[in-house]
Protein backbone atom coordinates (compact mmCIF):
# COMPACT_ATOMS: atom_id res chain seq x y z
CA UNK A 1 0.00 0.00 0.00
CA UNK A 2 0.89 3.64 -0.64
CA UNK A 3 2.76 5.58 1.80
CA UNK A 4 2.37 9.55 2.53
CA UNK A 5 5.15 11.09 2.93
CA UNK A 6 5.47 14.98 3.25
CA UNK A 7 7.94 17.16 1.79
CA UNK A 8 8.85 20.77 1.59
CA UNK A 9 9.42 22.28 -1.65
CA UNK A 10 10.24 25.24 -3.31
CA UNK A 11 7.22 27.09 -5.03
CA UNK A 12 6.94 30.47 -6.95
CA UNK A 13 4.53 32.77 -5.43
CA UNK A 14 1.11 32.46 -7.24
CA UNK A 15 2.54 35.07 -9.62
CA UNK A 16 4.15 32.21 -11.12
CA UNK A 17 2.48 29.40 -12.55
CA UNK A 18 3.11 25.96 -11.04
CA UNK A 19 3.40 22.93 -12.67
CA UNK A 20 0.06 20.94 -11.30
CA UNK A 21 2.03 17.58 -11.51
CA UNK A 22 3.28 15.62 -8.70
CA UNK A 23 6.70 15.35 -8.43
CA UNK A 24 8.18 12.28 -9.24
CA UNK A 25 10.92 10.68 -6.32
CA UNK A 26 12.76 8.59 -8.93
CA UNK A 27 14.56 11.59 -10.91
CA UNK A 28 13.44 14.84 -8.38
CA UNK A 29 17.00 14.56 -6.82
CA UNK A 30 19.04 13.58 -9.82
CA UNK A 31 17.81 16.96 -12.34
CA UNK A 32 19.31 20.45 -11.63
CA UNK A 33 17.06 23.01 -9.31
CA UNK A 34 16.39 25.05 -12.64
CA UNK A 35 14.64 21.40 -14.03
CA UNK A 36 12.41 20.46 -11.07
CA UNK A 37 8.71 20.78 -12.18
CA UNK A 38 8.17 22.90 -8.87
CA UNK A 39 10.71 25.42 -9.34
CA UNK A 40 11.91 28.18 -11.84
CA UNK A 41 15.09 29.42 -10.94
CA UNK A 42 14.78 32.97 -12.24
CA UNK A 43 11.52 33.27 -10.12
CA UNK A 44 11.31 36.49 -8.14
CA UNK A 45 10.80 34.96 -4.61
CA UNK A 46 9.58 31.84 -3.16
CA UNK A 47 7.45 30.49 -0.34
CA UNK A 48 7.23 27.55 1.47
CA UNK A 49 4.34 25.49 0.67
CA UNK A 50 3.86 21.63 1.91
CA UNK A 51 2.90 19.32 -0.69
CA UNK A 52 2.25 15.46 -0.36
CA UNK A 53 3.15 12.97 -2.35
CA UNK A 54 2.69 9.05 -2.98
CA UNK A 55 5.83 7.45 -2.75
CA UNK A 56 5.73 3.39 -2.89
CA UNK A 57 9.30 3.15 -1.99
CA UNK A 58 12.53 5.22 -1.19
CA UNK A 59 16.01 3.71 -0.74
CA UNK A 60 19.51 5.15 -0.41
CA UNK A 61 22.97 3.86 -1.58
CA UNK A 62 24.70 3.82 1.82
CA UNK A 63 28.33 1.84 -0.62
CA UNK A 64 28.35 -1.27 0.66
CA UNK A 65 27.52 -4.78 -1.01
CA UNK A 66 24.70 -6.79 -0.39
CA UNK A 67 24.80 -10.44 0.14
CA UNK A 68 24.34 -13.45 -2.56
CA UNK A 69 20.50 -13.56 -3.55
CA UNK A 70 19.70 -10.66 -1.74
CA UNK A 71 17.13 -8.28 -3.67
CA UNK A 72 16.58 -4.92 -3.26
CA UNK A 73 13.03 -2.99 -4.61
CA UNK A 74 12.59 -6.54 -6.34
CA UNK A 75 15.73 -6.82 -8.03
CA UNK A 76 18.36 -9.04 -7.27
CA UNK A 77 21.76 -6.83 -6.73
CA UNK A 78 25.35 -7.49 -7.78
CA UNK A 79 26.85 -4.59 -6.47
CA UNK A 80 26.12 -1.15 -5.18
CA UNK A 81 28.41 1.87 -6.71
CA UNK A 82 29.32 3.80 -4.07
CA UNK A 83 32.42 5.36 -5.94
CA UNK A 84 30.83 8.95 -7.04
CA UNK A 85 32.68 11.91 -6.85
CA UNK A 86 30.06 14.25 -7.52
CA UNK A 87 26.41 14.88 -8.21
CA UNK A 88 27.31 15.18 -11.81
CA UNK A 89 28.36 11.95 -11.72
CA UNK A 90 24.84 10.55 -10.23
CA UNK A 91 23.08 12.94 -12.98
CA UNK A 92 24.61 11.16 -15.62
CA UNK A 93 22.87 8.30 -14.73
CA UNK A 94 19.68 6.68 -15.74
CA UNK A 95 17.30 7.61 -13.13
CA UNK A 96 17.95 4.76 -9.72
CA UNK A 97 20.33 2.34 -12.55
CA UNK A 98 23.16 3.48 -10.16
CA UNK A 99 21.89 0.83 -7.60
CA UNK A 100 21.59 -1.84 -9.86
CA UNK A 101 23.93 -3.73 -11.86
CA UNK A 102 22.26 -6.74 -13.71
CA UNK A 103 23.27 -9.41 -15.59
CA UNK A 104 22.65 -8.53 -18.68
CA UNK A 105 24.49 -5.09 -18.13
CA UNK A 106 27.46 -7.16 -16.78
CA UNK A 107 27.75 -9.20 -19.68
CA UNK A 108 27.47 -6.81 -22.09
CA UNK A 109 30.42 -4.52 -20.46
CA UNK A 110 32.71 -7.63 -20.19
CA UNK A 111 31.70 -8.03 -24.09
CA UNK A 112 32.83 -4.50 -24.91
CA UNK A 113 36.24 -4.77 -22.38
CA UNK A 114 36.93 -8.21 -24.30
CA UNK A 115 36.93 -6.40 -27.96
CA UNK A 116 39.31 -3.39 -26.81
CA UNK A 117 42.39 -5.35 -25.30
CA UNK A 118 45.38 -4.51 -27.16
CA UNK A 119 47.99 -7.04 -26.72
CA UNK A 120 46.37 -10.50 -25.26
CA UNK A 121 44.11 -11.03 -27.94
CA UNK A 122 45.14 -14.21 -28.26
CA UNK A 123 44.33 -15.49 -25.20
CA UNK A 124 40.30 -15.52 -26.28
CA UNK A 125 41.39 -17.65 -29.07
CA UNK A 126 40.91 -20.73 -27.74
CA UNK A 127 37.88 -23.07 -27.23
CA UNK A 128 36.86 -22.61 -23.53
CA UNK A 129 37.69 -18.67 -24.15
CA UNK A 130 35.14 -18.52 -27.06
CA UNK A 131 32.59 -20.85 -24.95
CA UNK A 132 32.99 -17.84 -22.61
CA UNK A 133 32.25 -15.02 -24.92
CA UNK A 134 29.40 -16.89 -26.60
CA UNK A 135 27.99 -17.18 -23.21
CA UNK A 136 28.18 -13.56 -22.07
CA UNK A 137 26.67 -12.85 -25.88
CA UNK A 138 23.54 -15.00 -24.58
CA UNK A 139 23.19 -13.76 -21.25
CA UNK A 140 22.37 -10.88 -22.57
CA UNK A 141 19.87 -11.82 -25.16
CA UNK A 142 19.35 -15.47 -26.11
CA UNK A 143 17.33 -18.70 -24.55
CA UNK A 144 18.10 -20.55 -21.91
CA UNK A 145 18.81 -23.70 -23.55
CA UNK A 146 21.72 -21.94 -25.77
CA UNK A 147 22.81 -20.85 -22.08
CA UNK A 148 23.06 -23.91 -20.81
CA UNK A 149 24.27 -25.73 -23.71
CA UNK A 150 26.95 -22.82 -23.84
CA UNK A 151 28.17 -23.21 -20.40
CA UNK A 152 28.42 -27.06 -20.68
CA UNK A 153 30.93 -26.33 -23.19
CA UNK A 154 32.89 -23.88 -21.27
CA UNK A 155 33.07 -26.24 -18.37
CA UNK A 156 33.95 -28.98 -20.55
CA UNK A 157 36.62 -27.61 -22.42
CA UNK A 158 38.51 -26.85 -19.36
CA UNK A 159 37.96 -29.85 -17.74
CA UNK A 160 39.38 -31.58 -21.30
CA UNK A 161 42.24 -29.18 -21.18
CA UNK A 162 43.70 -29.75 -17.32
CA UNK A 163 42.58 -26.63 -16.36
CA UNK A 164 40.83 -26.56 -12.54
CA UNK A 165 39.09 -23.20 -13.36
CA UNK A 166 38.61 -20.66 -15.91
CA UNK A 167 40.43 -18.09 -13.93
CA UNK A 168 43.55 -20.65 -14.28
CA UNK A 169 43.25 -21.17 -18.07
CA UNK A 170 43.09 -17.39 -18.50
CA UNK A 171 46.40 -17.01 -16.35
CA UNK A 172 48.15 -19.85 -18.22
CA UNK A 173 47.52 -18.11 -21.45
CA UNK A 174 49.03 -15.29 -20.47
CA UNK A 175 51.94 -17.59 -19.46
CA UNK A 176 52.56 -19.03 -22.43
CA UNK A 177 52.09 -15.22 -24.60
CA UNK A 178 51.30 -16.97 -27.90
CA UNK A 179 51.78 -14.30 -30.56
CA UNK A 180 52.29 -11.47 -27.75
CA UNK A 181 54.75 -8.37 -28.62
CA UNK A 182 55.15 -7.72 -24.97
CA UNK A 183 56.01 -11.66 -24.64
CA UNK A 184 58.32 -12.04 -27.67
CA UNK A 185 59.84 -8.48 -27.52
CA UNK A 186 60.73 -9.64 -23.76
CA UNK A 187 62.02 -13.45 -24.38
CA UNK A 188 64.41 -11.38 -27.15
CA UNK A 189 65.49 -9.31 -24.60
CA UNK A 190 64.61 -6.38 -26.51
CA UNK A 191 62.24 -5.26 -23.66
CA UNK A 192 63.20 -1.99 -21.18
CA UNK A 193 61.01 -1.90 -17.73
CA UNK A 194 59.07 0.96 -18.85
CA UNK A 195 57.64 1.20 -22.17
CA UNK A 196 54.67 1.45 -24.21
CA UNK A 197 54.32 -2.06 -24.45
CA UNK A 198 53.63 -1.92 -20.64
CA UNK A 199 51.17 0.31 -20.71
CA UNK A 200 49.22 -1.39 -23.38
CA UNK A 201 50.21 -5.22 -21.35
CA UNK A 202 48.82 -3.51 -17.79
CA UNK A 203 45.71 -2.31 -19.58
CA UNK A 204 45.01 -6.01 -20.95
CA UNK A 205 45.79 -7.59 -17.92
CA UNK A 206 43.30 -5.72 -15.88
CA UNK A 207 41.06 -6.42 -18.30
CA UNK A 208 41.48 -10.03 -18.46
CA UNK A 209 41.31 -9.73 -14.63
CA UNK A 210 37.81 -8.47 -14.79
CA UNK A 211 36.95 -11.70 -17.53
CA UNK A 212 37.87 -13.84 -15.19
CA UNK A 213 34.53 -14.56 -13.58
CA UNK A 214 34.53 -17.09 -10.55
CA UNK A 215 32.11 -20.24 -11.93
CA UNK A 216 30.03 -19.38 -9.08
CA UNK A 217 29.11 -16.17 -10.43
CA UNK A 218 28.36 -17.32 -13.79
CA UNK A 219 26.28 -20.00 -12.26
CA UNK A 220 24.37 -17.06 -10.33
CA UNK A 221 24.28 -15.08 -13.68
CA UNK A 222 22.62 -18.10 -15.08
CA UNK A 223 20.15 -18.56 -12.35
CA UNK A 224 19.35 -14.43 -12.88
CA UNK A 225 18.00 -14.88 -16.31
CA UNK A 226 16.33 -18.08 -15.99
CA UNK A 227 12.91 -19.14 -14.36
CA UNK A 228 13.61 -22.11 -13.37
CA UNK A 229 17.00 -24.80 -14.14
CA UNK A 230 17.44 -28.70 -14.02
CA UNK A 231 18.12 -29.74 -10.16
CA UNK A 232 21.25 -30.36 -9.26
CA UNK A 233 22.72 -27.78 -12.03
CA UNK A 234 23.86 -25.06 -10.12
CA UNK A 235 25.84 -26.72 -7.79
CA UNK A 236 27.37 -29.24 -10.06
CA UNK A 237 28.10 -26.22 -12.44
CA UNK A 238 29.94 -24.09 -9.68
CA UNK A 239 31.99 -27.03 -9.06
CA UNK A 240 35.63 -26.65 -9.70
CA UNK A 241 39.22 -28.15 -8.59
CA UNK A 242 41.68 -30.89 -9.36
CA UNK A 243 40.17 -33.89 -11.28
CA UNK A 244 43.28 -35.60 -12.10
CA UNK A 245 46.24 -37.10 -10.42
CA UNK A 246 48.35 -34.67 -12.84
CA UNK A 247 46.32 -31.89 -11.70
CA UNK A 248 46.54 -32.48 -7.97
CA UNK A 249 50.37 -32.95 -8.45
CA UNK A 250 50.43 -29.21 -10.64
CA UNK A 251 48.52 -27.69 -7.71
CA UNK A 252 51.44 -28.37 -5.01
CA UNK A 253 52.82 -24.84 -6.35
CA UNK A 254 56.63 -24.09 -5.65
CA UNK A 255 57.68 -20.97 -3.99
CA UNK A 256 58.86 -18.68 -6.83
CA UNK A 257 62.96 -18.10 -7.19
CA UNK A 258 63.32 -14.74 -8.43
CA UNK A 259 66.06 -12.99 -8.58
CA UNK A 260 66.15 -9.70 -6.16
CA UNK A 261 66.67 -7.45 -9.10
CA UNK A 262 64.61 -9.55 -11.66
CA UNK A 263 67.96 -9.98 -14.00
CA UNK A 264 67.43 -11.52 -17.30
CA UNK A 265 69.94 -14.90 -17.47
CA UNK A 266 72.22 -14.97 -20.79
CA UNK A 267 69.82 -17.26 -22.36
CA UNK A 268 66.23 -19.01 -21.94
CA UNK A 269 66.69 -21.48 -19.66
CA UNK A 270 64.84 -25.09 -19.37
CA UNK A 271 60.79 -24.85 -18.99
CA UNK A 272 59.26 -24.92 -15.87
CA UNK A 273 57.63 -27.54 -14.20
CA UNK A 274 54.26 -27.75 -13.62
CA UNK A 275 54.51 -27.09 -9.81
CA UNK A 276 56.30 -24.05 -10.45
CA UNK A 277 54.00 -23.01 -13.37
CA UNK A 278 51.34 -23.17 -11.19
CA UNK A 279 53.18 -21.03 -8.68
CA UNK A 280 53.24 -17.96 -11.17
CA UNK A 281 49.57 -18.25 -11.93
CA UNK A 282 49.39 -17.97 -8.01
CA UNK A 283 51.84 -14.86 -8.32
CA UNK A 284 49.58 -12.87 -10.79
CA UNK A 285 46.02 -14.16 -9.58
CA UNK A 286 46.96 -12.90 -5.75
CA UNK A 287 47.64 -9.33 -7.16
CA UNK A 288 44.89 -6.92 -6.41
CA UNK A 289 45.58 -5.55 -9.81
CA UNK A 290 47.03 -8.16 -12.00
CA UNK A 291 48.74 -5.42 -14.13
CA UNK A 292 50.89 -4.96 -10.47
CA UNK A 293 52.96 -8.11 -12.01
CA UNK A 294 54.35 -6.96 -15.07
CA UNK A 295 57.62 -7.06 -13.45
CA UNK A 296 57.60 -10.97 -12.77
CA UNK A 297 55.99 -11.43 -16.02
CA UNK A 298 58.51 -9.57 -17.97
CA UNK A 299 61.04 -11.73 -16.05
CA UNK A 300 59.47 -15.13 -16.63
CA UNK A 301 59.60 -14.48 -20.72
CA UNK A 302 63.27 -13.28 -20.19
CA UNK A 303 64.27 -16.40 -18.60
CA UNK A 304 61.75 -19.41 -19.72
CA UNK A 305 60.62 -17.50 -23.32
CA UNK A 306 57.18 -17.83 -24.63
CA UNK A 307 54.85 -19.56 -26.43
CA UNK A 308 56.11 -22.92 -27.79
CA UNK A 309 59.63 -22.76 -26.78
CA UNK A 310 57.88 -22.12 -23.17
CA UNK A 311 56.22 -24.80 -23.22
CA UNK A 312 58.74 -28.01 -23.62
CA UNK A 313 61.76 -29.26 -24.37
CA UNK A 314 61.20 -31.34 -26.86
CA UNK A 315 60.02 -30.41 -30.24
CA UNK A 316 59.24 -31.49 -33.66
CA UNK A 317 58.88 -30.03 -37.14
CA UNK A 318 55.58 -30.66 -38.57
CA UNK A 319 54.16 -28.89 -41.27
CA UNK A 320 56.20 -25.86 -41.42
CA UNK A 321 55.90 -25.49 -37.59
CA UNK A 322 56.96 -26.31 -34.25
CA UNK A 323 55.04 -28.14 -32.19
CA UNK A 324 55.02 -30.09 -28.71
CA UNK A 325 56.67 -33.66 -29.49
CA UNK A 326 55.95 -35.67 -26.05
CA UNK A 327 58.49 -38.91 -26.62
CA UNK A 328 57.49 -42.39 -26.01
CA UNK A 329 57.86 -43.19 -22.21
CA UNK A 330 59.98 -46.63 -21.06
CA UNK A 331 62.68 -46.60 -23.54
CA UNK A 332 65.72 -45.03 -21.85
CA UNK A 333 68.57 -47.29 -21.25
CA UNK A 334 71.92 -46.91 -19.83
CA UNK A 335 74.65 -46.16 -22.57
CA UNK A 336 77.38 -48.45 -20.77
CA UNK A 337 74.78 -51.89 -21.69
CA UNK A 338 74.96 -50.58 -25.69
CA UNK A 339 77.99 -49.29 -26.57
CA UNK A 340 76.12 -46.58 -27.50
CA UNK A 341 78.40 -44.07 -24.81
CA UNK A 342 81.39 -42.83 -27.15
CA UNK A 343 79.01 -40.83 -29.63
CA UNK A 344 76.64 -40.03 -27.24
CA UNK A 345 79.61 -39.15 -24.81
CA UNK A 346 80.39 -36.52 -27.88
CA UNK A 347 76.94 -34.94 -28.44
CA UNK A 348 76.82 -34.37 -24.73
CA UNK A 349 79.70 -32.23 -24.59
CA UNK A 350 79.33 -30.53 -27.68
CA UNK A 351 76.09 -29.48 -26.71
CA UNK A 352 78.10 -28.14 -23.55
CA UNK A 353 80.42 -26.41 -25.10
CA UNK A 354 77.92 -24.62 -27.41
CA UNK A 355 76.05 -23.53 -24.49
CA UNK A 356 79.10 -22.18 -22.72
CA UNK A 357 79.79 -20.43 -26.53
CA UNK A 358 83.39 -21.96 -26.54
CA UNK A 359 84.83 -24.46 -29.31
CA UNK A 360 81.67 -26.27 -30.62
CA UNK A 361 80.47 -27.78 -34.00
CA UNK A 362 77.93 -26.16 -35.82
CA UNK A 363 77.02 -29.69 -37.42
CA UNK A 364 77.91 -33.00 -37.25
CA UNK A 365 77.11 -35.74 -39.18
CA UNK A 366 76.80 -39.75 -37.03
CA UNK A 367 77.42 -42.48 -39.40
CA UNK A 368 75.36 -45.09 -37.25
CA UNK A 369 75.93 -48.36 -39.95
CA UNK A 370 79.66 -49.06 -38.07
CA UNK A 371 79.41 -50.96 -34.95
CA UNK A 372 79.39 -48.68 -31.95
CA UNK A 373 78.24 -45.93 -33.50
CA UNK A 374 74.61 -45.88 -32.69
CA UNK A 375 73.31 -42.99 -30.63
CA UNK A 376 71.01 -42.97 -27.49
CA UNK A 377 69.10 -39.67 -28.11
CA UNK A 378 66.67 -40.61 -24.97
CA UNK A 379 70.07 -40.16 -22.58
CA UNK A 380 71.29 -37.58 -24.61
CA UNK A 381 68.20 -35.57 -24.02
CA UNK A 382 68.00 -36.43 -20.53
CA UNK A 383 71.47 -34.80 -19.84
CA UNK A 384 70.99 -31.60 -21.90
CA UNK A 385 67.28 -30.84 -21.76
CA UNK A 386 67.75 -29.24 -17.79
CA UNK A 387 70.58 -26.94 -19.65
CA UNK A 388 68.11 -25.25 -21.32
CA UNK A 389 68.30 -27.27 -24.46
CA UNK A 390 64.93 -27.37 -27.04
CA UNK A 391 65.51 -30.59 -29.20
CA UNK A 392 63.71 -30.22 -32.47
CA UNK A 393 63.11 -33.92 -33.86
CA UNK A 394 63.30 -33.64 -37.90
CA UNK A 395 62.27 -36.64 -40.21
CA UNK A 396 64.59 -37.59 -43.26
CA UNK A 397 61.93 -35.64 -45.32
CA UNK A 398 62.00 -32.55 -43.14
CA UNK A 399 65.65 -32.17 -44.12
CA UNK A 400 64.53 -30.23 -47.66
CA UNK A 401 62.87 -28.00 -45.48
CA UNK A 402 65.92 -27.04 -43.63
CA UNK A 403 65.82 -23.13 -44.78
CA UNK A 404 62.47 -22.99 -43.18
CA UNK A 405 63.34 -24.39 -39.93
CA UNK A 406 66.65 -22.15 -39.79
CA UNK A 407 64.21 -18.90 -40.45
CA UNK A 408 62.17 -20.50 -37.66
CA UNK A 409 64.67 -20.52 -35.19
CA UNK A 410 66.24 -17.28 -35.59
CA UNK A 411 63.07 -16.13 -34.65
CA UNK A 412 63.76 -17.52 -30.91
CA UNK A 413 67.65 -15.29 -30.45
CA UNK A 414 68.11 -16.09 -26.94
CA UNK A 415 66.96 -19.82 -27.14
CA UNK A 416 69.13 -22.82 -27.20
CA UNK A 417 68.08 -25.48 -30.46
CA UNK A 418 69.85 -28.98 -31.01
CA UNK A 419 68.18 -30.20 -34.20
CA UNK A 420 67.97 -33.68 -34.66
CA UNK A 421 67.75 -35.80 -37.45
CA UNK A 422 67.98 -39.63 -35.87
CA UNK A 423 67.65 -41.39 -39.59
CA UNK A 424 68.02 -39.28 -42.83
CA UNK A 425 68.25 -40.69 -46.12
CA UNK A 426 70.64 -38.83 -48.28
CA UNK A 427 72.08 -39.44 -51.62
CA UNK A 428 73.56 -37.01 -53.58
CA UNK A 429 72.31 -35.03 -55.73
CA UNK A 430 68.87 -34.73 -53.54
CA UNK A 431 66.75 -32.22 -52.76
CA UNK A 432 68.11 -32.94 -49.08
CA UNK A 433 71.13 -32.57 -50.02
CA UNK A 434 70.96 -29.41 -52.08
CA UNK A 435 69.34 -27.94 -48.83
CA UNK A 436 71.76 -29.38 -46.82
CA UNK A 437 74.78 -27.58 -49.12
CA UNK A 438 72.83 -24.05 -49.41
CA UNK A 439 71.85 -23.80 -45.46
CA UNK A 440 75.16 -25.06 -43.91
CA UNK A 441 77.94 -23.92 -46.52
CA UNK A 442 75.55 -20.77 -47.06
CA UNK A 443 76.12 -18.95 -43.95
CA UNK A 444 72.23 -19.55 -43.11
CA UNK A 445 72.23 -21.61 -40.39
CA UNK A 446 71.31 -19.57 -37.22
CA UNK A 447 73.85 -19.01 -34.57
CA UNK A 448 71.66 -20.38 -32.00
CA UNK A 449 71.12 -24.01 -32.89
CA UNK A 450 73.31 -26.73 -33.63
CA UNK A 451 72.38 -29.62 -36.21
CA UNK A 452 72.93 -33.78 -35.63
CA UNK A 453 72.47 -36.00 -38.43
CA UNK A 454 72.40 -39.52 -38.20
CA UNK A 455 72.64 -41.47 -41.44
CA UNK A 456 72.61 -45.36 -41.25
CA UNK A 457 73.72 -45.02 -44.93
CA UNK A 458 77.09 -44.44 -46.55
CA UNK A 459 76.96 -40.73 -47.45
CA UNK A 460 79.11 -39.22 -50.52
CA UNK A 461 81.67 -36.82 -49.32
CA UNK A 462 79.91 -33.91 -51.09
CA UNK A 463 77.34 -34.52 -48.65
CA UNK A 464 79.75 -35.12 -45.44
CA UNK A 465 81.57 -31.56 -46.42
CA UNK A 466 78.49 -29.78 -45.94
CA UNK A 467 79.07 -30.55 -42.02
CA UNK A 468 81.56 -29.57 -39.52
CA UNK A 469 82.47 -32.82 -38.51
CA UNK A 470 82.03 -35.86 -39.04
CA UNK A 471 81.99 -38.37 -36.21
Amino acid sequence: MASLLAVRSFVPRPSVAVSPFPVDLSTAFLLRPSSHPGCLRHASGYAYKQRVFHIRAIGFDLGTETGKGETMFGHKVQRAHSDFKSLNDVRSLTPLSWLFAGTEKHAENLTKAAASMLLYQNVLKGRPAQAFLKLLLLLQKGRIQDILEAYGDLYSSLAAGDHLSWQDYVLEEVLIGKFNCFARAAAKGELPKSSSLHKAAAYDLDILQKLAVAETTLVSWVEDVSRSLPQGWPAAAASSGPSSKTQQEACKAEALDLPSDLAAPDFIKAPLTPQQRSAYRANIGGKRRWAEALPELQYYHEAYGFGITAASSTLKWAGGFLEVHTPPTGQNRRRADTGESTCTDALVQNTINFLNNTDYESSMLIPTGAPGSAVAWDSYLQEVAPLGVRLVQLTSADVMQLADVALTLQQYPRVKFAVVCAAMMCSEGSGAHAALHSVLTGGDWPDNAILYAASPLTVSESISSCFSKVL
